[in-house]
């Protein structure tokens, strides 16, 4: 069986006995696939988004493609 994608994992993991997820620093996964939502959207050109409106937006990309590479795990 396939491993979840959980929003809080790292997308730089590590691995070895060194590596702690409580310690990660960095961008989680959810932050990376939001930030990139978020930029396919601006990149587009629009102009006068509600900036607040376009942050929710992407997070909620994010959940969905998270939850879809989940389907089957």
């Amino acid at each position: 069986m396939k491993r979840k994608t959980l929003e809080q994992d790292p997308i730089t993991p590590m691995i070895g006995e060194m590596f702690d997820l409580s310690n990660h620093i960095g961008l989680t996964k959810r932050e990376h696939f939001a930030a990139m939502a978020m930029q396919g959207y601006v990149v587009n050109g629009t102009i006068g988004i509600d900036k607040k409106a376009l942050a929710e937006w992407s997070v909620g990309m994010a959940d969905a493609l998270i939850n879809a590479l989940n389907k089957g795990a």
